[in-house]
């Protein structure tokens, strides 16, 4: 595994998005062989309470079949493939029929140290999942992975839920345009403030926003950076001397070829 413990960590997009069907045992595979530090998914709720992993509320870019995670049971989800739309892309290999996971499955798949970004995710229109973040919580639990996840969101609502629900497991923001779209929140000292003030300790910022400004601001509150979507290796040189803990990548083919510096360690016990 390449450099487990220096930073810039490197979190696989939905494993591999970029070369590989997304949220799939084949991208969080490929992922892993290049030697990522984590993988990165996307949690809904079916219909019959199970938590699965797909990135978006409805079936239709990933599955080609237009209907809501909510609507379907587990069983029914099982008959779809994942990788069904990448199989019919232009510049798709021949990847082999995918089943939507569960996030238990998930969870199982990647080995200790691996780091796993689980992000919760809301229906369509913004709304929650009723009970969701105490069935991953659960989930993650007896799965006896909490000191290697991290629970992610771009809902407040949500990670505030998560901190109730299971305060030793670590937590980060994701903020984007929305987020920083907000009066006064092009003042990176309003930012670190309000951050500070929910509570979060490591905030997951889009490549757009992260100054070294907002960088500095952040660590010097004690708040971990995390930049996102990273997919070149210029682009990983530039937010690694930003001092950023970890970037997200849909390429980790590309960025886990990258020297890192050795004397930018982090251990994972330690977060």
């Amino acid at each position: 595994m390449c450099a487990q413990f220096i930073q810039p960590l490197i979190i696989g997009h939905r494993g591999a998005v970029g070369v590989m069907p997304e949220n799939t045992a084949a991208a969080y595979a490929f992922a892993l062989a290049q030697g990522v530090d984590g993988i990165e998914f996307d949690v809904h709720l079916c219909r019959d309470g199970v938590p699965v992993v797909l990135h978006d509320a409805n079936l239709l870019r990933t599955t080609g079949v237009e209907r809501f995670v909510h609507e379907m049971t587990f069983a029914e989800l099982r008959k779809l493939d994942a990788a069904a739309v990448y199989r019919a892309g232009p510049s798709a290999s021949a990847a082999p029929f995918q089943n939507v996971p569960a996030l238990q499955e998930v969870l199982a798949w990647a080995p200790a140290p691996t780091l796993l970004c689980v992000e919760l995710k809301t229906h369509q229109d913004g709304s929650l999942y009723a009970g969701l973040e105490e069935i991953v919580a659960r989930t993650v639990q007896d799965a006896s992975v909490e000191k290697r996840t991290i629970f992610s969101s771009f809902n407040f609502e949500i990670l505030e839920r998560l901190r109730q629900l299971a305060p030793h497991i670590r937590r980060h923001a994701i903020v984007s345009a929305p987020y920083f779209n907000q009066p006064g929140f092009d003042d990176c000292g309003r930012v670190a403030d309000d951050l500070a003030a929910r509570g979060i300790d490591w905030v997951a910022v889009n490549r757009a926003y992260l100054t070294q400004s907002l960088a500095d601001i952040l660590q010097s509150r004690g708040i971990l950076t995390h930049a996102w979507v990273i997919n070149t290796v210029e682009e990983f040189t530039t937010f690694a001397n930003l001092g950023v803990t970890a970037v997200t990548t849909d390429r980790p083919d590309l960025l886990c070829a990258v020297p890192r510096h050795s004397d930018r360690r982090s251990d994972h016990g330690a977060w």
